[in-house]
């Protein structure tokens, strides 16, 4: 029984020294503002500050999105009939000016067909797609520029680029191109503190251990 007690009390002390040490994380989330193309925003993020302790990784995941909405034309005169012919495209890039970071897509987000006929004071709509770049990656290495001793702040752009080859001819027209593009990303920073401050109830479960450590002590000097 005695060897029992022993051995609890230096499990005690154990984990309230286990308990002080670990892991830390830290995330924030930047929000790029929602706009219509040709789109750029860029948002500050804060760095590490490297005086908490050792970066181990950054964690980034993203999603970033242009929406190319609707596309309409109109003949607006009642006699004509407007044709229309071509495409379009569009290009979204992630980018982090500081830290080297870069990601990008691009695809077709109309497609008007070869040849199109708008009777006379008529309007019609055309179905567009969206190009998305999203992912999550955890970086383990170049960590250096997404800390600073005592903190900072970094930066990503988020960019968005629409370009269309369309041919029209006939009477008078209108059309009508509205597209918007924004999205979200999210950095969270994996470190070990420098030095781990024990909470509260890691020194009562430590100075319990301790004690019943002494505790046994005294009590073999007693019965030696």
């Amino acid at each position: 029984m005695k060897t029992s007690f022993l051995k609890t009390g230096v499990a005690m002390a154990a984990l309230g020294f286990s308990l002080a040490a670990g892991a830390a994380t830290s995330s924030q989330t930047l929000t790029f503002a929602s706009g219509t193309t040709t789109y750029q925003d860029t948002e500050n993020f804060a760095l590490f500050d490297s005086s908490l302790g050792t970066l181990t990784s950054v964690a980034i995941s993203y999603n970033f999105s242009f929406n190319a909405g609707t596309f309409a034309v109109k003949a607006t005169t009642s006699n004509d009939v407007f044709v229309i012919s071509g495409t379009a495209n569009a290009t979204v890039n992630l980018i982090g000016a500081s830290t080297g970071f870069f990601d990008s897509a691009s695809s077709q987000v109309l497609n008007v067909g070869s040849l199109v006929q708008v009777a006379g004071n008529t309007t019609h709509t055309f179905s567009t797609s969206a190009v998305n770049v999203a992912d999550s990656v955890t970086l383990t290495s170049g960590l250096t520029s997404y800390q600073a001793l005592g903190g900072g702040t970094g930066s990503f752009m988020a960019q968005a680029t629409k370009t269309q080859s369309l041919t029209m001819s006939g009477g008078d027209n209108q059309t009508n191109f509205v597209s918007n593009a924004g999205g979200t990303m999210t950095i969270v920073y994996n470190y070990t503190p420098t030095s781990a401050v024990p909470e509260p109830e890691s020194y009562a479960m430590l100075l319990a251990g301790l004690a019943a450590v002494g505790a046994v002590a005294r009590r073999r000097r007693i019965q030696g």
